[in-house]
């Protein structure tokens, strides 16, 4: 809690819910059920950095599956470079980061060893102030009250660069902050402007990169990537690239071109033609890989596509161009129908989003199918 006094607890639902048909009495409508289960929790003491080693307690608040939860407070500085990972032995656990803002990142992977059990977030913060650290395991974890496990909080707060469209070039040193295992990062601040953009770098070998996006999540969701990395970036928003090295042992410099390519936004249901590599709209832009592309955003009220649980369409004329659509995970490409979850899309403010990239030379024509509610 920020501060003291008097708080309301506002709880919604996701979805859109059906009203009942004024014709037919017996309908009620659509309910949505609901738990709200509150407790007020002591934070456990202070997290300076560096490492942290404690045990979870009888007398913890719990969490979901009624398993312990442990809370730190944290002092964290607008745009620095927050790193935090969360080991229990082998066990699975779970880490959140309360924002001085009430915004929330939680975490159950590690994306730099998403093979090992352990969770880290990375966030580059958006606000000077106190944040707080919450530590807890899996809801599917059993545990015994008198014999709790212990628990490892490790983590660096590190200085961000800002860079713009370019080359970034910078280099791994001894005098780096690193993931704990020995290999160093860099941060690198983007600024986003006065519409959406698309972000496209492509990073070395000797790099594994990881974007930040604004809401605290991280692509692609499923760990770094040493291939190309694109993604939407919003017109707010802490939004930033985690450059890591591929090693403990990778030290030198290196180069990544990094482009900002204007998006063409559009929704559902809508008809979109374009030609790359033309003067016809929408966009014309090379990827950091050098090759032309159009970028189309398709954008919707978050609320709208929770309902309908995905958005999808179907490309046509794609005889020398391709398509691909980037999501949480990475990049799917396609040559015809396509359809892309809720849960992988990108949160826009109070839309989501998917971006769509459109290569090679020619034309094409996108068309998205119109709102429908899954049942």
């Amino acid at each position: 809690l920020a501060m003291a006094g008097t708080y309301t607890v506002i709880v919604g639902n996701q979805a859109f819910l059906t009203a009942p048909d004024p014709f037919d009495p017996q309908d009620e409508g659509d309910f949505a059920g609901y738990t709200l289960f509150a407790q007020k929790c002591p934070a456990a003491g202070s997290f300076t950095g560096a490492t942290m080693n404690s045990r979870f307690a009888a007398l913890d608040c719990v969490a979901e599956g009624d398993v312990p939860l442990r809370s730190f407070l944290f002092n964290g500085t607008a745009e620095q470079l927050l790193t935090l990972r969360l080991q229990a032995a082998d066990l699975g656990v779970k880490l959140a980061l309360v924002e001085p803002s009430g915004n929330r990142v939680e975490a159950s992977t590690d994306p730099f060893a998403p093979e090992m059990a352990g969770a880290r977030i990375n966030r580059l913060l958006p606000q000077t102030g106190t944040y707080a650290i919450e530590a807890t395991l899996q809801p599917e974890i059993a545990v015994n009250p008198a014999n709790l496990p212990f628990f490892t909080l490790l983590g660096t707060t590190c200085a961000s660069r800002a860079v713009s469209a370019g080359t970034i070039s910078d280099s791994f040193t001894a005098g780096d902050c690193n993931l704990g295992d020995g290999r160093r990062f860099d941060g690198f601040r983007l600024a986003p402007g006065a519409s959406p953009v698309a972000v496209s770098v492509d990073p070395p070998a000797s790099v594994c990169l990881l974007g930040l996006l604004g809401d605290g999540s991280v692509v692609p969701s499923g760990g770094c990537t040493s291939g190309l990395l694109e993604f939407p970036m919003s017109t707010s928003g802490s939004y930033a690239l985690m450059s890591v090295a591929a090693t403990s042992a990778t030290m030198g410099t290196y180069e990544m071109p990094l482009r900002l390519c204007p998006t063409s936004r559009t929704t559902f249901p809508q008809r979109v033609e374009g030609s790359v590599n033309s003067s016809v709209p929408p966009t014309d832009c090379a990827d950091a890989a050098g090759d032309p592309a159009d970028w189309i955003l398709v954008s919707a009220p978050a609320g709208l596509v929770h309902y309908t649980e995905s958005v999808s369409g179907v490309f046509e004329d794609l005889a020398t161009t391709g398509a691909t659509l980037l999501l949480r995970h990475g990049a799917t490409e396609t040559l015809g129908p396509f359809s892309a979850a809720d849960t992988e899309m990108f949160p826009l403010g109070s839309e989501l989003s998917l971006l769509v990239k459109v290569g090679g030379a020619g034309s094409y024509r996108l068309i998205l199918d119109p709102p429908l509610r899954v049942e």
